[in-house]
């Protein structure tokens, strides 16, 4: 039987209200079986109830629900009341059939609810271009707006679609599978390396590791293609590419990221320059449920597990707080930075694109390009030949880098990528 938006809208309102266990959100205008393609496709399940520090004769938080105001200037209401954010969580009681929840039960963290991604393979919007979220809510008013899970799920995370990638799979795992991320193993077979500064990547990824496949300076005025791009680039374009409607030239950073067996990635927001002014998409690769991709959502002290299988590509806002459980075997991820413009085309001298040689090792510690050994000569090559180019002008800002830590208990800031 066919729900009206209307019914729909009301139904998921009561039960967001109410916390109930399990909630379809569809925020947009169209119903979910019209296939419109820019329908939500996410599934909540909530783990975590709310209930009002109710005090005998104090209606406030009855009037904060119809109040957003009160909410606004009442320390009281602030404190008390669900509608306002405050309140005391209660978790709800495990069932038999609850999969979520006793997963849950393998990490420390409490997490207020899990989204689970609805099976599509409309990759684009209703106008045939990528699905993304707004870089308002990346920066500024827009990022500081981001305050609960319930209203900001569509801010925080976004499903793209389902994908077939068994034949990066495959590579991945004839390459050497785990073996493959290793440096040596990198060098001796052909690619070449970005290097990090290993003690602050120990301090929030210790023992991931990489395989760069596109790299850029600080301010992405400098694109960097690493030798294995071309390799895996025919399969990238095929099974993600593609259908997701990126191009190469709008592309500043993609990889192969790793977490090894029961590791940690710890809570982090990404404070860099670019990764305000960049979508980031992941691509589960190779994964597993025994995976806890945790988004902290400071204001409401909530946090969101995102849980994707195989293929699941979405969009995150790396801005949000964010960390990764793994307490089972290695995880990879396809991740994929690009931007709404142009960053390499032909002509335009305030972008470079710089092949790294085999067997390069580079260092991104301090400068805004790379300190490459021996030095990389830069050949403002052209791209327009790669892959299914958009046009348009190419814009560049002189954006900073931020490395300040964040006061926010084991919270803290960093320039790596997840």
């Amino acid at each position: 039987m066919l729900i009206s938006t209307l019914s729909r809208f009301l139904l998921l309102r009561l039960a967001l209200t109410t916390r109930s266990n399990q909630v379809f959100a569809f925020p947009n205008s169209s119903s979910e079986e019209d296939g419109s393609a820019n329908r939500s496709t996410i599934e909540l399940t909530w783990h975590v109830e709310c209930q009002d520090r109710v005090q005998e004769g104090n209606n406030i938080c009855t009037r904060g629900e119809e109040n957003e105001e009160l909410c606004k200037y009442n320390n009281d209401a602030m404190n008390d009341c669900c509608a306002c954010g405050g309140g005391n969580s209660k978790q709800i009681p495990l069932t038999t059939e609850d999969a979520l929840g006793t997963e849950l039960q393998k990490i420390d963290d409490e997490v207020t609810a899990t989204s689970t991604f609805v099976q599509t393979h409309q990759c684009l919007d209703n106008e045939g271009i990528t699905k993304r979220i707004p870089l308002f809510y990346k920066s500024g008013a827009g990022h500081k707006s981001i305050s609960n899970v319930e209203e900001d799920l569509d801010h925080i995370v976004k499903h793209l679609c389902n994908l077939n990638v068994e034949g990066l799979q495959k590579r991945l795992l004839e390459l050497g599978g785990e073996a493959a991320f290793e440096n040596d193993f990198q060098v001796t077979h052909g690619n070449s390396l970005v290097v990090r500064a290993k003690q602050a990547f120990d301090k929030f990824k210790k023992g991931c590791t990489i395989i760069r496949l596109i790299f850029s300076s600080k301010k992405t005025d400098i694109v960097y293609h690493l030798p294995w791009l071309d390799d895996f680039l025919p399969t990238l374009q095929e099974e993600v590419l593609q259908p997701l409607g990126i191009p190469v030239n709008k592309i500043i950073r993609l990889m192969f990221s790793n977490m090894p067996e029961d590791s940690d990635i710890n809570f982090h927001v990404d404070q860099n320059g670019w990764s305000r002014n960049a979508h980031r998409v992941h691509v589960p690769i190779i994964t597993h449920p025994d995976i806890f991709f945790l988004s902290s959502i400071n204001r409401s002290k909530e946090i969101l597990r995102i849980k994707s299988g195989m293929g699941e590509a979405y969009e995150f806002n790396n801005i949000v707080t964010h960390g990764v459980r793994n307490t089972g075997a290695m995880r990879v991820h396809l991740i994929i930075d690009w931007m709404e413009d142009i960053v390499t085309a032909e002509g335009d001298l305030r972008y470079s694109l710089v092949k790294l040689p085999p067997g390069q090792e580079c260092s991104a510690r301090k400068r805004n390009e790379l300190e490459c050994t021996p030095a990389v000569e830069n050949t403002n090559t052209n791209v327009d030949n790669i892959g299914n180019l958009s046009t348009g002008e190419a814009v560049v800002s002189d954006r900073t880098e931020s490395e300040k830590e964040l006061k926010l208990g084991t919270i803290r800031t960093t320039t790596d990528e997840l």
